[in-house]
């Protein structure tokens, strides 16, 4: 900091303001670099998050699903033209939608063997039986099986109340004990 202050020197007041500016300037440095850490954290916290979720068969099954309604509005586009143009066009569309879809189900298929392979479960209409219990934002009782989805009741504490769900939205199933 050089020199002492010289109380009653004419330049005693620049003096304290450079001292307080450096003093300040210090602070907002590491304010700063505590607010870059915090973000940084963050942003590997959101990268995980994100990894993890694409591993899901949840976010995989999501996937799935728009990429068939994809193929379906195209091949649906395709059946109404005639113009030779739009035709190529939309059938490298058609190819490009397939290989998504094709892409996705061996991520599914991949996915499930890996938990196959670790002892669990995969809901599907195989493996769940009317009576049975799934997980969905707790345990509920399924009423009716379909090919993509299941019916459970009791939905939002209501007995009436019913609620479809896909097979891959379902965390857990079991079998209720029975009384």
């Amino acid at each position: 900091m050089g020199q002492p202050i010289l109380v009653g020197h004419h330049s005693e007041g620049r003096h304290r303001r450079d001292l307080k500016r450096i003093d300040s300037g210090m602070r907002k440095a590491i304010e700063e670099s505590e607010k870059a850490d915090y973000f940084s954290h963050k942003v590997s916290s959101l990268k995980y998050q994100v990894s993890k979720s694409r591993q899901s068969r949840d976010y995989i099954g999501n996937r799935i699903q728009d990429a068939t309604k994809e193929l379906a509005k195209l091949n649906s586009y395709i059946s109404g033209t005639t113009s030779p143009d739009y035709k190529s066009q939309l059938e490298i569309r058609i190819s490009n939608a397939t290989e998504k879809l094709q892409y996705w189900e061996i991520q599914q298929k991949e996915l499930e063997a890996e938990i196959l392979a670790k002892g669990g479960k995969i809901a599907s209409p195989d493996t769940i039986n009317v009576g049975d219990e799934v997980y969905f934002c707790g345990w509920l009782p399924v009423v009716r099986i379909n090919r993509k989805t299941v019916t459970v009741s009791n939905w939002l504490g209501v007995a009436s109340m019913t609620y479809k769900l896909e097979y891959t939205k379902i965390k857990n199933f079991r079998t209720p004990p029975t009384k």
